[in-house]
């Protein structure tokens, strides 16, 4: 279970296509998916897959986070399925259900940068260690703050919606600041002596009343928290 609530954590904002026949199979993995991801879309065929896939894009702008696929379907298997998507998008995240006899369209799939695979029959342990080694390589340097808001630790970017706010070099220092570790409270002494000049005599309260009053304004929600006499911390929204 605790394995479990990890995963989902990193993943209850992020989007899942499934696409399996085996209509049992696929009504077990969703409700296993349901409990981790924001939303699950389940297709039967990899033609239906593919139009889901375009569908959404076109809908919301961005792609499915992950796509889960069986490897032998109708109209179009899973290799083809993979081939046509990372045309799309060549950095999906796929992961592929396969059985033993599947073994030249693993080589096949390895080639074309599918990484993550799942043996059928399905057996819920290795599923889970699937989705931990993806999330965990992939998102292991994004702190989620809010819907849709995140702190990109490797690029140093705050993402909003996909997109990225931009900060001047003073609110970044900031923010980076704020959120380490989140719910600390960081005094008006620990904010001027981080981000100005080193040289000066007394700290400047307006200057940093005015750096916190530009970083609110780029926030989409109110993150930074005033604690009277205190000084100043970031809340999860």
């Amino acid at each position: 279970m605790k394995r479990v609530e990890y995963i989902s954590k990193i993943t209850k904002h992020l989007t899942v296509l499934l696409a399996e026949d085996d209509k049992e199979l696929s009504n077990k993995l969703k409700s296993l998916l349901d409990d981790l991801f924001l939303s699950v879309t389940t297709v039967s065929n990899g033609k239906e897959a593919i139009d889901e896939y375009i569908n959404f894009y076109n809908k919301n702008s961005k792609y499915y986070d992950i796509v889960i696929s069986d490897i032998n379907m109708p109209l179009i298997n899973g290799v083809d399925l993979s081939k046509q998507i990372i045309k799309l998008n060549n950095e999906q995240l796929f992961v592929v259900l396969s059985g033993v006899q599947d073994s030249t369209n693993l080589i096949e799939l390895i080639n074309i940068g599918v990484s993550y695979f799942i043996q059928k029959p399905f057996v819920y342990n290795n599923f889970i260690d699937v989705l931990e080694n993806l999330v965990s390589k992939k998102y292991q340097n994004i702190l989620k703050l809010g819907d849709e808001l995140f702190w990109d630790y490797s690029l140093e970017q705050l993402i909003f919606n996909n997109q990225e706010i931009k900060l001047t070099i003073n609110e970044q220092k900031l923010f980076k600041l704020l959120i380490n570790p989140i719910g600390r409270v960081f005094s008006n002494d620990d904010i001027y002596w981080t981000i100005y000049d080193l040289d000066d005599n007394e700290v400047n309260i307006d200057k940093i009343k005015s750096l916190v009053k530009r970083l609110r304004k780029k926030l989409p929600f109110d993150l930074i928290q005033s604690v009277y006499s205190q000084g100043y911390k970031v809340t999860l929204y």
